[in-house]
């Protein structure tokens, strides 16, 4: 027989110079050698040719054949300059891996338009599922479209619950009570919020209510400039994520503000560069790489249909207190 060059080697080929049948070598390809007990050492002998061979499957034919592109739409709203989201997508795509399958990529900087075009973009490639981090406005936004998807193609939400469609996120509320509930306990009574009051970032409302609850002083601003002008008013801030405690950090070094004897400061999400901050700061763990997987779980039981039922993972974030927040009869 001619030995076939790399470019023309065929699945039975590969088959044939390992010993196995071509049932065999399909399976291992498709990720199913665990499921149907192939030996290790049959696996071992089918990609050392493969890897021999530098044997590449022809992707086409196995859509063809298995029905599936092993495709995965992934579309987020915001940048991927931002390690919160790289930590997610990290847990998404480790899971749906295990099973052979890879993101395609789409982000929609907060444009509903380009959302929907992404996402009929995946559409055409015929995609077997969707991962998504929606737009999240109360009225501009592509619920209803995503719920039509999710009729035809599973589909998970990444970082949101939406009715109707399963998805996993962590407890906005929880997180944003957990910051007022450590400001009180240190004996606050007039403190500040940086950030946007939403129904889907729900840690700022959260935050403030408990602290009126407690009879706490509390206002919120959009920006830190603005908080500046009026820092003199509040013994502590929250802010609402550690991008935001950073710049914070930056500005107070400039106009001389001392953290924490004349201004305590908390964040949100424990991000790794906040170790590199000092003092190092008080912040609230919320679960990036853990709400990734259980997505990438549960989009390949519905892919699998081993898990039909609409299903809603809620992760709770907790304080992770640093040097950043002071008594505050310990202040002046």
């Amino acid at each position: 027989m001619k030995k076939r060059t790399p470019k023309h080697l065929r699945l039975q080929d590969v088959a044939t110079l390992a010993g196995v049948s071509l049932t065999t070598a399909s399976m291992y390809l498709n990720g199913k050698a665990r499921k149907y007990k192939i030996a290790k050492a049959t696996c071992e002998r089918i990609e050392q040719v493969i890897q021999d061979n530098n044997f590449v499957p022809n992707v086409h034919a196995r859509a063809i054949a298995n029905k599936k592109t092993y495709l995965i739409g992934v579309l987020l709203s915001e940048s991927l300059n931002k390690s919160f989201w790289i930590d997610l997508l990290t847990g998404v795509e480790e899971e749906i891996s295990q099973s052979n399958y890879h993101p395609v990529i789409s982000v929609s900087h907060r444009d509903p338009a380009r959302e929907r075009e992404a996402l009929e973009f995946m559409q055409s490639k015929g995609v077997d599922g969707y991962v998504v981090a929606p737009i999240l406005n109360e009225d501009d936004n592509n619920f209803p479209f995503l719920r039509k998807i999710a009729e035809d193609k599973p589909l998970v939400t990444l970082n949101c619950q939406i009715q109707g469609l399963s998805g996993a996120s962590n407890d906005e509320d929880a997180g944003g009570a957990v910051v007022a509930e450590h400001f009180i306990a240190k004996g606050h009574k007039a403190v500040a919020y940086v950030g946007p009051l939403r129904r889907w970032t729900s840690r700022g409302i959260s935050f403030m209510d408990t602290c009126k609850k407690a009879g706490v002083t509390v206002k919120s601003f959009s920006c830190i400039d603005l908080f500046l002008k009026h820092a003199d008013k509040y013994s502590a801030v929250f802010c609402c994520n550690d991008y935001v405690l950073a710049e914070l950090y930056g500005k107070a070094a400039t106009l001389g503000l001392k953290i924490p004897k004349d201004l305590s400061v908390a964040g949100y999400d424990d991000l790794d560069f906040v170790k590199l901050l000092a003092p190092r700061p008080t912040t609230v763990h919320t679960y990036k790489k853990e709400v990734g997987a259980a997505v990438g779980k549960k989009l390949m039981e519905l892919i699998n249909a081993q898990n039909p039922c609409v299903s809603s993972y809620l992760f709770t974030p907790y304080l992770v207190p640093g040097a950043s927040v002071a008594d505050a009869v310990s202040k002046g």
